[in-house]
């Protein structure tokens, strides 16, 4: 089973029941306000991440970036540069071959007495469809009384 990263579009204030979402509410809320990310990939983009001004829920602290195992709110302001980040990656990936492999991290093979970097493989078409909703959902954070949180594996 391969980790994931849910990101929810949530309609009103930063505190969803005393800052933390329900099981209950999260199932609540339309499967159209609902994205899946592979962990590989959000961990492949997490530095530019860290660049988005966000809100962790479980501790009450604004930061940056992606509270990893938990949870986090992006605002309007931190969707601002969530968008432009994310349009750039989708600027990269339509120029991408429909297998796309990226370099992953380093690991060790205690066999074979060394090292090598894990091959990360997506889906073009699938990757697209993750980047722009994603940029849907910074959009509608901006235009509207959502934000978007992210529940973290």
């Amino acid at each position: 089973m391969s980790l994931k990263h849910e990101f929810l579009l949530s309609s009103g204030d930063r505190r969803v029941d005393g800052g933390l979402m329900t099981l209950e509410y999260r199932d609540a809320i339309p499967t159209e306000c609902k994205l899946v990310i592979q962990d590989e990939f959000v961990r492949y983009i997490t530095d530019l991440l860290m660049w988005v001004p966000t809100y962790n829920p479980d501790k009450d602290e604004d930061g940056y970036g992606l509270n990893y195992w938990g949870n986090t709110i992006i605002d309007k302001l931190g969707c601002d540069k969530l968008i432009t980040i994310m349009q750039g990656w989708k600027l990269i990936m339509e120029v991408a071959p429909r297998k796309i492999n990226l370099k992953g991290g380093f690991c060790w093979n205690e066999e074979m007495e060394k090292g090598y970097y894990k091959t990360l493989e997506f889906d073009k078409i699938i990757l697209l469809e993750t980047i722009n909703k994603l940029i849907l959902f910074g959009e509608k954070v901006k235009k509207s009384n959502y934000l978007n949180y992210h529940m973290g594996i």
